[in-house]
């Protein structure tokens, strides 16, 4: 991109020859055009862009035309959306920052994708206070968000089949009973089976402290439907 900037015909835009550029503005540049994190440079009154290489996969297809354009003719699908950070911080607003911002961008021959970003957007001054350009730091999320909402998808769909599976059993007429870990502990009895105890208070409690034969029993029980999955005599279904 270093190359790139120097060979831009920067006279004509609204910034003019790069030696007339104030001094907080050449400096900048420099500065992220060796930078290798993701930085873009909305520059004079009309917000022409001048980006790193790290950049670029921001931009997608808007590169290379995108180099000292306008950012709002760049990014003509967001304007709405972003163009009023500007007018806030011209105005004495405070520096930006946002975590996991949404965005439809155009940033390939399709139609527009949805893409999230943390950036920040912050002034860049030169010595009497005026504000020469804008930095934008940006990181892009999409990929980590779209893992996250497959996951909290999956764990909902998980446990609306899980709620299901357990209505089936709640309303099963036969006795039914589902017991974790080594201790045979009770996660679930339906309706019959309860009935069966009793209406005892079975839940979290292990099979043989609830058991209705002696423990010795209910662990030679328990002990025999692991080995052979089958069910025994007891009216237990044991799913370990």
């Amino acid at each position: 991109m270093a190359k790139r900037c120097r060979d831009f015909n920067w006279e004509s835009t609204s910034l003019g020859p790069p030696l007339e550029w104030p001094s907080a503005l050449r400096i900048v540049v420099a500065t992220i055009l060796e930078a290798p994190f993701a930085m873009n440079l909305w520059c004079g009154p009309d917000l022409n862009l001048i980006y790193n290489d790290a950049y670029r996969a921001v931009l997608g297809a808007k590169h290379p035309r995108a180099l000292g354009q306008p950012g709002r003719e760049v990014w003509a699908e967001i304007w709405p959306q972003i163009g009023g950070l500007f007018d806030t911080i011209r105005d004495g607003g405070s520096s930006k920052f946002a975590e996991d911002a949404h965005f439809m961008m155009e940033r390939s021959e399709g139609p527009p994708g949805e893409a999230w970003f943390t950036f920040s957007l912050s002034p860049v001054r030169e010595e009497d206070g005026s504000i020469v350009a804008f930095l934008n730091v940006a990181a892009e999320t999409t990929q980590r968000v779209l893992a996250e909402r497959a996951t909290r998808a999956a764990q909902t769909a998980a446990e609306l089949a899980e709620d299901r599976l357990l209505t089936v059993f709640r309303q099963a007429p036969a006795f039914m009973a589902v017991l974790r870990g080594p201790d045979h502990v009770f996660e679930f009895a339906n309706d019959a089976y309860m009935q069966l105890v009793g209406h005892r208070d079975i839940i979290g409690r292990s099979v043989a402290r609830v058991s209705m034969c002696p423990a010795s029993c209910s662990s030679m029980i328990m002990s025999s439907v692991k080995r052979s999955h089958q069910a025994s005599q007891s009216p237990a279904l044991a799913v370990s």
